[in-house]
């Protein structure tokens, strides 16, 4: 008795049937801009732009290969090896390098996916009704430009949230079986960079699960798309245990540099009786010294000047000094509420960029000149796109006051469901993307090591897309409206663009102290 198989013939039906070949054709111009843009931004900025914490993820590719090599021969001892930042970025940077030679394949991927995505992603918001009016905002937008080729661990979150909620989005539509398991796959891996690049992104799990909840209705579709959400998570969670690679727990880091700034924070008297309170985890005095070494309510405040004392990144991670030292950020919440709300306060208010805008750091040019170790090429055009960033990021410190855009978004969305769409409306785009940008960022007012816009990036860039897609939805009603809104839009983007250049103008003296050494007029590969 022969076992039945599926037709062969079936199944190539439902390949050609599939909504993902019909999505390439359809999405062919947004590929092939993404694609110039991705090789061109990575020409200019070969390999890419590349701050301190890059440094540490390439060089731990080295470590990397050694563990995986370990673990593939079923070595009873596996190689071990630490480290403070998330792995999941040095895999792909290994990756890059074994396939190519260099880390740039690496930039161009991670270019491309993070253009191309940005445009489907806003492309679906309004429903493909203004695809001029969205590439627009993207190409005059400096921080779309510059975050494309930029070694941050966030640049991979968001694009890895812009992916996740659009294959959640187009679940529903898909009719063969072939295009479902290509999405569940598409998911775990997806969900896999997101939570492995950046370890706070967790917390956008209960977003992602309710926005599942509200958008299907079926049992089985709830419960596929909830579990490659949570198992991209597990893989990216116990994946470094299994090559042997212990990575650091750096979350706790956040609570000690909270709990040394209540002590910095308190009067003299006040102060003496906790001048110690974590002497006995880092030794005598340890907690002075971090007291008078620390900085936490300036414009560039971060927790370096906390480790610039016996309390350590590695110090931190040593034995149980983690868990204790929770349960001391809880101890000293309930013993002194005033003071810790105080201070509470103003790390929740800079992440929110309410006073103080967030920093725009770990941007800079040629910071270690590691010419010979990274292989970059350095050239007076990178050299100013680079510098150009930063100004405008100066200038424009709307963009780094994180409170304005959610404000702007939440307007936005609220005018949208109850003047246009109902309140009985199924939840929108609009919203799950708001919601996932809130939880994300809701991570970083809990526990934060520094107030940096790499930092909210993921969020800005799902509000960014929000704000895009519902200006020509609400506003293009008419000729009339429509005129209007876009030179208004016009008049904002060239006076931002112009304000930026100038403040470039005014530190170009810097810069070319910086760089004078470049003598290279042009980019080779």
């Amino acid at each position: 008795m022969k076992m039945a198989t599926k037709n062969p013939g079936k199944i190539m039906a439902e390949i050609k049937q599939s909504a993902y070949i019909k999505w390439f054709g359809n999405n062919r111009n947004s590929i092939i801009i993404a694609l110039l843009i991705s090789v061109f931004i990575t020409i200019l900025s070969h390999p890419g732009i590349i701050y301190i914490d890059s440094y540490v993820r390439i060089s731990f590719t080295d470590s990397l290969k050694t563990s995986i090599k370990a673990f593939l021969t079923g070595e009873s001892a596996l190689y071990p090896s630490s480290s403070w930042l998330t792995i999941t970025p040095s895999f792909f940077i290994l990756l890059s390098k074994e396939i190519v030679g260099s880390i740039i394949l690496y930039t161009f991927t991670q270019c491309f996916l993070h253009w191309l995505l940005t445009i489907v992603f806003i492309d679906q918001l309004n429903e493909k009704q203004h695809p001029l009016w969205n590439k627009i905002c993207l190409f005059m937008s400096p921080v779309m430009w510059a975050f494309g080729v930029y070694y941050e661990a966030s640049v991979g979150s968001a694009i890895a949230m812009l992916a996740i909620l659009l294959l959640i989005w187009k679940w529903r539509l898909l009719q063969v079986r072939f295009d479902k398991v290509i999405t569940v796959i598409l998911i775990i891996g997806f969900s896999f960079v997101c939570f492995g690049y950046r370890a706070n992104a967790f917390s956008i799990i209960p977003a992602v699960i309710i926005i599942v909840l509200l958008r299907e209705k079926k049992f089985l579709a709830r419960v596929l798309l909830s579990a490659s959400v949570l198992l991209g998570f597990i893989v990216s969670a116990f994946l470094p245990s299994l090559l042997n690679i212990r990575v650091l727990p750096s979350y706790s880091a956040g609570f000690a540099w909270e709990i040394v700034s209540v002590i910095q924070s308190m009067e003299p008297d006040k102060q003496h009786e906790y001048i110690d309170y974590m002497d006995d985890l880092f030794g005598d005095g340890a907690t002075a010294i971090a007291v008078q070494n620390n900085s936490y309510d300036e414009q560039g405040s971060s927790i370096n000047g906390m480790f610039n004392s016996p309390i350590s990144s590695m110090a931190i991670s040593e034995g149980d000094h983690s868990t204790r030292l929770v349960k001391r950020y809880v101890k000293m919440a309930l013993h002194e509420p005033k003071l810790f709300l105080k201070t509470k306060w103003e790390f929740i208010s800079h992440s929110l960029g309410i006073g103080k805008p967030v920093n725009m750091y770990e941007y800079y040019y040629q910071p270690w000149d590691p010419d010979n170790e990274f292989g970059l090429n350095d050239s007076q055009q990178r050299a100013f796109y680079v510098n150009f960033f930063l100004a405008f990021m100066e200038f424009n410190s709307i963009i780094r006051r994180p409170w304005i855009m959610y404000l702007l978004s939440l307007v936005l969305i609220l005018i949208w469901r109850f003047k246009y769409q109902g309140k009985k409306a199924p939840l929108n785009l609009y919203e799950a993307a708001f919601l996932v940008s809130l939880f994300y960022y809701g991570a970083y007012l809990l526990n934060t090591q520094a107030f940096e816009f790499r930092y909210y990036y993921p969020s800005w860039i799902l509000l960014f897309a929000i704000i895009i897609g519902l200006i020509p939805q609400m506003f293009f009603n008419s000729k009339r409206s429509k005129l209007i809104t876009l030179t208004v839009c016009l008049v904002i983007i060239i006076a931002t663009l112009a304000g930026g250049y100038k403040k470039y103008r005014e530190t170009s003296d810097d810069i070319v102290a910086a760089i004078d050494n470049v003598d290279m007029l042009s980019v080779t590969i």
